[in-house]
């Protein structure tokens, strides 16, 4: 075994609330994170150079420590005392700094696909716990499908998988970062919250109407993303069953009936924005070992 290529999927969250604050300040978050078809293509080549290098078919991520995927191949090197190299080819088409997850999701996909490339015999929750050094998204990427994810991202709970949902991804041009959001969300005390208990009992009867309808950010309930205000009236306005926001911005999602409607309100606004056709899907990696 000597290469692997690896898809790492984009999520979306169908809710997000925030419940409480660790003593170490990290937010505690309850969730209903979906992984969608939209994804990043990673490719691992063993190397005898005893280094980890980066390449970028674009030219549009970092090369070095500042890439989470540079981070998550160091720790797992010096974690296990691997003596091989790693050459990473990065094809990039999840947006970045859009609360889709690519950087988790391509961080997923290096942790999972080197530790088949290494040999490193571990269980899928010592891989979790790396992932989790590195990020919180970071181990529901790794597995991925439909699931409630709790803590700081430690909790996963697998759902009933919703797959082949069409939707459409709208990337507003304009965000606020991560750690801004959270900043923002603790001095604020008036937003609505997801009933995160009836939408998981519309996933698990897979009652799409009512899973449209209780799509519940709190990032977006709390006024802090206007800039996604538009972008949802006009998936709506074009036939969306119900849209929301992903993470903390900026990108924003609408659930369609057929694909024909997706695609259809996909063209009358890509003109304003860059979108995606995409669907749901059960898994947040796929690999193939060469």
């Amino acid at each position: 075994m000597n290469t692997i290529e690896v898809k790492c999927r984009a999520k979306l969250n169908l809710s997000l609330d925030i419940i409480g604050i660790r003593e170490d300040g990290y937010h505690l978050m309850d969730m209903v994170m979906q992984s969608v078809d939209l994804a990043d293509t990673l490719f691992f080549k063993k190397t005898d150079k005893n280094e980890i290098e980066i390449v970028s078919a674009t030219g549009d991520v970092p090369e070095n420590e500042d890439n989470l995927v540079y981070r998550a191949a160091k720790l797992l090197k010096e974690r296990y005392k691997i003596a091989d190299g790693v050459k990473i080819e990065i094809q990039k088409r999840i947006p970045l700094n859009s609360g889709l997850g690519g950087g988790s999701a391509d961080a997923a996909g290096t942790i999972v696909s080197l530790a088949k490339l290494w040999e490193i015999d571990v269980q899928e929750d010592v891989l979790f716990e790396i992932g989790l050094m590195l990020g919180a998204d970071i181990p529901f990427c790794m597995r991925g499908g439909t699931a409630r994810v709790g803590g700081i991202g430690e909790r996963i709970n697998n759902l009933k998988p919703l797959v082949n949902i069409p939707t459409v991804i709208l990337m507003p041009s304009t965000g606020i970062s991560t750690r801004e959001a959270f900043k923002r969300i603790d001095r604020l005390r008036d937003y609505d919250r997801p009933n995160t208990e009836i939408l998981i009992s519309a996933i698990e009867s897979k009652n799409i109407k009512v899973i449209s309808n209780n799509l519940i950010n709190v990032f977006k309930t709390s006024g802090l993303s206007p800039q996604s205000d538009r972008p949802i009236e006009l998936l709506i306005n074009h036939g969306a069953m119900g849209a929301s926001m992903s993470g903390s911005g900026s990108a924003v999602f609408g659930i369609f009936d057929s694909k024909e409607s997706a695609l259809s309100a996909l063209r009358r606004v890509e003109d304003k924005y860059v979108g995606f056709l995409t669907r749901f899907v059960d898994s947040g990696l796929s690999l193939k070992i060469k």
